[in-house]
């Protein structure tokens, strides 16, 4: 009917790369040069100017080397300062729509920048799809009948309803344990690639969305008359999957919040995907339905 509960080990076996603040700074310095230049001076020559202004009314001598030299001192550090800060407002390739938390992210690339990185795109990807499948399992939610089924249009129905939900979290294992750690890895230069982390993601919010659609279609069928309690052990089984990837975002999240001695040996981590609610009570309303079943077949026939 269901699978049972079932425990999905991977490890993670990577280098660490990620951006110092030295080599920020070198590309600050290579790609800005001109910029912190025309701003060092644009501010210089207005500062120069304001206080040559202010000795001329306040008949001070505000000029010398020392006065000079902070001005420049000073012209000099505000000018980085805006590079700086141009420099980190840089969309990366790839990332343009996603939210400028992302980007900084993607941009500044700290230790374990990576998994901070998937951390923040799960989060924010499956925030609005948890808020509605949340509500859709609690019942806060108005969902439509669509469908009443014939018996045997039901029972086809409830014989795919598991076979469906196994193909799911076939899909899911694969995207939580495998693909999603393979683009978290790099074994060389130049690491691991956003773009790739964001294309996994979003295969994740697909499948995370087909399940959503998996619990609002139940609700959309009124049952045939015997087959309720069935009916209402089927729902709610996609939490499976939902559990298994609020775990991998919980690994995520302790994940990027190491530092770079943090880890000496292969990260080993495990997904749990447990057995859906309801699988043994399953069976036996399976088997009383089966049994009056001509009964509700008849009934319905000649009603």
């Amino acid at each position: 009917m269901a699978e049972s509960e079932d425990h999905v080990e991977n490890a993670l076996t990577s280098n660490i790369y990620y951006t110092s603040n030295l080599e920020h700074f070198i590309e600050i310095v290579k790609g800005y040069w001109r910029l912190t230049a025309l701003v060092s001076l644009s501010v210089f020559g207005a500062i120069w100017t304001l206080f040559e202004s202010s000795s001329y009314f306040l008949r001070t001598d505000l000029s010398g080397p020392y006065i000079y030299g902070a001005i420049g001192l000073f012209s000099v550090i505000s000018s980085f300062i805006y590079s700086w800060r141009k420099y980190l407002k840089e969309t990366p390739n790839g990332l343009e729509k996603e939210s400028l938390k992302i980007q900084k992210i993607a941009r500044i690339k700290k230790p374990y920048w990576e998994y901070s990185l998937a951390h923040a795109l799960l989060s924010e990807k499956l925030s609005a799809l948890d808020e509605r499948l949340n509500n859709v399992l609690e019942g806060k939610e108005f969902i439509k009948l669509t469908k009443k089924p014939k018996t045997t249009e039901y029972i086809e129905w409830v014989i795919l309803r598991p076979i469906n939900l196994e193909k799911m979290v076939e899909v899911a294992k694969k995207l939580l344990i495998f693909d999603l750690p393979s683009v978290l890895q790099a074994s060389e230069e130049p690491g691991v690639s956003p773009t790739e982390i964001l294309k996994c993601i979003e295969r994740i919010e697909k499948i995370y969305q087909q399940t959503c659609e998996y619990e609002i279609e139940a609700r959309e069928i009124e049952p045939p008359e015997n087959f309720t309690k069935i009916h209402e052990i089927l729902n709610g089984w996609s939490v499976v999957i939902r559990n298994a990837i609020n775990q991998m975002i919980n690994f995520l999240e302790k994940m990027s919040n190491l530092k770079e001695t943090d880890i000496s040996e292969p990260i080993e981590f495990q997904i749990v995907f447990e057995e859906p609610n309801g699988v043994k009570e399953l069976e036996e309303e399976l088997a009383k339905a089966e049994k009056n079943l001509p009964v509700s077949m008849f009934k319905e026939f000649f009603t």
